[in-house]
């Protein structure tokens, strides 16, 4: 490179090139201290265009997306003592054509039977061959004659079938559309075999325990707690004109003096929404009691560990949401929980 041609120049040049290497030095070396300058903000999105990203993830891991019914019952233990060995007999051999993939003829041998056993597998196997409005027909004629005898049963087998009878009974009500318009067929369905299941797992029953299978056998298949409670509230949610007494809605309503006062917005969000919503009479009542039943399982449980579970709270926290009519607080807190439920939800599908 050639310099200009004067001493003065000379000066000039070497003092510009001795400033500019002082500032390359001093701001080169600040930015090799904060390392590389990502530009950050807040991208802010509607809660509408979240609530749709998410449910496209859903839709792939649940297609035809709507609150979720647990499974169907599993199937119960043909070796119960205390049963006739020519009923068990016939039920081992209808399972035995089932294996064999012939269902028509495992119907045939179930059907007519007047014991708990062949109704409640023949009802299983009919729900799992998309024949549920056969089950349901099949269980209902059973159940009239024969629920105050396994209602008043002091049998474990009796006692464990009761609870499977009424859970597969909710079940295929809620499948075939056929919903609960009252309260006392919404309570000896659903609600019942939650309270007969506290002879076999600790209370409370919103705790995710399992129901053993009539006869007590083991295996992998088996009805929960959260089952029981997932498909009451998806009952009530689907129950549109469902109503009950005054006196059964403040009993349903009602925490104690010292849970409510111990209790944030953070921890239970849905139990403040519970206290303004319990007194109105501007809302329809089947509202109130999913939330009531869902405020009950957050009482014991802040995390469900059940995907089908978590998904159903988090839609039914996002109904709320949108309506709008709570408090910022308490606004917020149900944001905060959803959040929690669909991290649960993913992280629980996944495994």
């Amino acid at each position: 490179m050639k310099l200009p041609g004067t001493p003065l120049d000379h000066i000039w040049f070497y003092f510009t090139m001795m400033i500019i290497t002082i500032l390359v030095f001093v701001f080169g070396f600040g930015l090799l201290e904060k390392g590389p300058q990502i530009e950050t903000g807040t991208v802010e999105i509607s809660f509408k265009k979240a609530q749709q990203i998410e449910r496209n993830w859903i839709d792939k891991a649940f297609p035809q997306l709507d609150y979720l019914l647990a499974p169907v019952s599993p199937l119960p233990c043909i070796k119960i003592k205390g049963i006739a060995r020519a009923i068990r007999q016939k039920t081992q051999k209808a399972l035995d054509f089932e294996n064999a993939g012939d269902f028509q003829r495992a119907k045939q041998i179930l059907s007519g039977s007047k014991h708990w056993l062949p109704v409640l597998t023949l009802v299983i196997l009919s729900a799992k061959h998309n024949k549920e409005q056969d089950a349901l027909q099949v269980l209902e004629n059973y159940l009239k004659a024969n629920w105050n005898q396994l209602k008043n049963s002091t049998k474990q087998s009796d006692r464990s079938a009761l609870i499977h009878l009424g859970y597969m009974y909710g079940w295929l009500r809620i499948k075939t559309g056929q919903y609960f318009g009252n309260y006392d067929l919404l309570w000896g369905s659903l609600k019942r075999p939650i309270g007969v299941s506290t002879f076999f797992i600790q209370k409370p029953t919103t705790r995710n325990q399992s129901i053993p299978k009539p006869g007590g056998c083991s295996g992998a298949d088996k009805l929960t707690s959260y089952a029981l409670y997932n498909n009451l509230i998806v009952a009530y949610i689907k129950t549109k004109n469902y109503k009950a007494s005054q006196k059964e809605r403040n009993k349903e309503c009602y925490r104690s003096p010292t849970w409510r006062e111990s209790q944030t917005f953070e921890e239970k969000p849905l139990l403040f929404v519970m206290k303004k919503l319990c007194p109105s009479n501007d809302i329809d009542e089947y509202w109130i009691w999913a939330i009531t039943n869902a405020e009950s399982l957050f009482k014991q449980e802040l995390e469900p560990q059940d995907s089908l579970l978590n998904i159903n709270l988090m839609l039914l926290i996002d109904s709320i949401i949108q309506r709008g009519d709570q408090t910022v607080e308490v606004q917020k807190a149900l944001s905060q929980k959803r959040e929690l439920l669909r991290r649960l939800s993913l992280k629980n599908w996944a495994s």
